[in-house]
């Protein structure tokens, strides 16, 4: 789910953050499914939804043979069949995303996360588990220096999509677990 995630983020030129507790996040943003073309999408779901079943035709042959009522006869005809409108893209799992659509300014690599190490920071709140706070600070940064927080005005507004890859992989290690 991660990857659809961040690549519905690439897709629409949103920007991205990513960190991961045992997995090299230069790897997962590779990794990322291909996304299929509009022309693509469109030639599938018109083959799937061209099969008119006989009991349909049969209903609409008979409407046609109707006798329309005289006030009604120079109207138009009202469209059955509600308009599709598509939320989101499709992706192919068969391939990975072209290069060419990760924009290296829109994609930022948070510290990886270690749950081994048994550094504290001295502004640590005492809610906020040792191990998540430079990750934690990290996400913070970014999103004031970008310009993502919803205290910041601008004219144009971006979305910060945040990713976080496995982030408890050994949960033996950690102590006092509060986030």
């Amino acid at each position: 789910m991660l990857k659809y995630y961040l690549a519905e983020a690439v897709v629409t030129k949103q920007s991205i953050f990513l960190s991961s507790a045992d997995e090299n996040t230069e790897k997962i943003i590779k990794e990322l499914p291909g996304s299929l073309t509009t022309a693509t999408v469109s030639a599938v779901t018109h083959v799937s939804s061209n099969k008119p079943d006989s009991e349909s035709a049969a209903v609409e042959d008979k409407d046609e043979k109707m006798k329309i009522a005289w006030r009604y006869q120079n109207q138009k005809k009202v469209q059955g069949a509600p308009i599709v409108s598509q939320f989101g893209h499709y992706y192919d799992l068969t391939r990975t995303m072209d290069p060419n659509l990760l924009d290296p300014d829109l994609i930022f690599h948070g510290p990886a996360i270690d749950l081994n190490s048994s550094s504290s920071f001295s502004e640590s709140p005492p809610h906020m588990n040792k191990h998540y706070q430079s990750l934690f600070l990290n996400i913070r940064d970014r999103i004031r220096e970008g310009g993502f927080s919803t205290s910041h005005h601008a004219e144009k507004r971006s979305i910060l999509r945040i990713g976080v890859y496995w982030c408890a992989a050994d949960c033996s290690n950690l102590q006092n677990l509060s986030i």
